[in-house]
């Protein structure tokens, strides 16, 4: 994830209090540094201090390089072994690639452009194909605006699916986790949460929660409507003050207390600031449920 606020950058133009104020030529120009002292940062600060800010080309071409040395060691590997029936699906190789389209409403982040189609998300978009990268992209926004504009521009859907070729993900903050919670009154008045009729109506295919108002009956509503989840957390200044003055019960930190709570409401992604947390608790869930499957006999052995 990137920080992308001049909070995050010294010596920002006073006339430009944006970082959106600038080109990207300028903002290597001017030799920006990151504020190794920003909270918002949860990576060391050696790695802050060498930081630079990439377009969306990079870091695309960066995952795809990351994604053929991954393919090449499999190969390498399965090769060494010459057991066909081990060998990695390519698939495995592939990372999931959310692209968040931000920047509110800023006076340069139009999507009507004189009702031109050279609008910055169509260049996004051709920008992801010419990198053949489409199946394994998604496009998210807290704006049901620039989801509907990716619809417009790109509606196919796969042949004989409901589902589509451009996936979009609709963003949601501060909601009402418990609106019509009823599930006997929504079946009868067939009522749907706000968050699934502002998704379904912008033809998003996921809705992306925060953390904090995921509960079971609704991750169980929207994925009854067929549409994928993800839990999103605030960055780490927001998060230590959730776990400190918020939520008492759930440790001192963005711990994998919080992430296993978040886990059994049902969601099915999770954007966090701690993968290394997430990681080890998903390897106690699997070592767990391994030795929950161990037959009667095998658990008896010493």
């Amino acid at each position: 994830s990137t920080i992308s606020t001049s909070t995050a950058i010294h010596h920002m133009d006073n006339n430009k209090p944006s970082i959106l104020d600038y080109t990207y030529q300028e903002l290597q120009d001017l030799s920006l540094q990151f504020n190794i002292h920003n909270q918002e940062f949860p990576c060391p600060k050696h790695v802050i201090q060498r930081g630079t800010i990439p377009t969306l080309e990079q870091v695309l071409q960066d995952i795809q390089q990351h994604q053929e040395q991954q393919q090449q060691q499999q190969q390498s590997t399965n090769n060494q072994k010459k057991k066909k029936k081990k060998q990695h699906n390519n698939k495995n190789n592939h990372m999931e690639i959310k692209i968040e389209l931000k920047g509110g409403y800023h006076q340069y982040n139009t999507i009507d452009d004189n009702n031109n189609d050279r609008c910055w998300i169509t260049q996004v978009l051709e920008l992801v194909e010419d990198m053949d990268m489409v199946p394994q992209v998604s496009f998210s926004s807290f704006n049901m605006n620039y989801l509907q504009r990716v619809r417009t521009l790109r509606p196919q859907q796969h042949e004989q699916t409901p589902f589509h070729v451009y996936r979009t993900g609709a963003l949601f903050n501060d909601i009402d986790p418990y609106h019509n919670d009823d599930y006997q009154q929504q079946q009868q008045q067939q009522i749907l949460h706000p968050v699934i009729a502002q998704a379904k109506a912008v033809g998003a295919n996921e809705i992306h929660l925060r953390y904090d108002t995921c509960t079971v009956p609704l991750i169980r509503e929207i994925h009854k409507h067929g549409l994928n989840t993800m839990a999103w957390f605030r960055g780490p200044v927001g998060m230590n003050h959730d776990v400190t003055y918020t939520y008492y019960d759930v440790g001192n930190e963005e711990d994998e207390i919080v992430y296993d709570m978040v886990w059994k409401t049902g969601v099915q992604q999770m954007c966090i600031n701690r993968p290394d947390v997430l990681i080890r608790l998903k390897e106690k869930r699997r070592k767990k449920t391994q030795k929950t499957n161990q037959p009667k006999n095998e658990k008896s052995k010493k």
